[in-house]
């Protein structure tokens, strides 16, 4: 028997508390085995909401070089692993020819689904709640926890873990934490794996 666990981040950590909680209707729902969400809690994200567009306004929109862009990265503290920047980084812009040259731009514009921001957001401590499935919160801060979700912890419905010393690209700053607290998950659940 196949075992799934679904990990997502902010966004992605959205969409896969939403996967979970309908799980039972796919027909991947008898292996699903635990939920991960890493750094993503309703009350501050659609708290943040406001202050996103600034904040995507202010990146720069083209950089001369690779280089460049992961030196944007660790400047703004998007990412604060220069190893990790190096290998998320390149994957994030594209090469572009314009009047100035070969430049680089990012692949994807972040301003284009402003108008979806909240309903992404919109529910998601419930989905995460309703799901049945082991599962854990990583978060960058405990200041990122709301009041539901503190509550919901302190009763026991999920194991949270707070890293130290990162940003919101958790994994990405910390990867060996990161994979340590998975394989904890993975051990403390019971969940069937085959390591190579």
């Amino acid at each position: 028997k196949a075992s799934i666990v679904v990990v997502g981040h902010s966004l992605g950590g959205s969409i896969a508390a939403r996967l979970v909680a309908k799980s039972k209707e796919e027909s991947f729902g008898n292996h699903l085995q635990g939920l991960i969400v890493l750094d993503v809690v309703e009350g501050s994200a659609i708290d943040a909401l406001p202050f996103m567009e600034t904040v995507v306004n202010n990146r720069p929109t083209t950089f001369t070089t690779i280089e460049g862009a992961v030196q944007w990265s660790l400047r703004s503290h998007t990412i604060k692993n220069v190893k990790s920047a190096r290998v998320s980084i390149p994957t994030q812009v594209r090469e572009v020819t314009t009047a100035k040259g070969k430049q680089y731009e990012w692949r994807n514009n972040l301003m284009g689904s402003q108008p979806y921001w909240s309903d992404w957001f919109k529910g998601l401590n419930h989905e995460f709640l309703a799901t049945h499935t082991p599962k854990i919160l990583m978060l960058a801060g405990a200041d990122r926890m709301d009041k539901e979700m503190t509550i919901a912890q302190m009763q026991g419905k999920f194991r949270l873990i707070v890293l130290n010393r990162v940003g919101h690209m958790l994994h990405e700053d910390d990867p060996a934490q990161t994979a340590k607290h998975f394989r904890e998950f993975l051990e403390m659940f019971r969940v069937p794996t085959e390591v190579a």
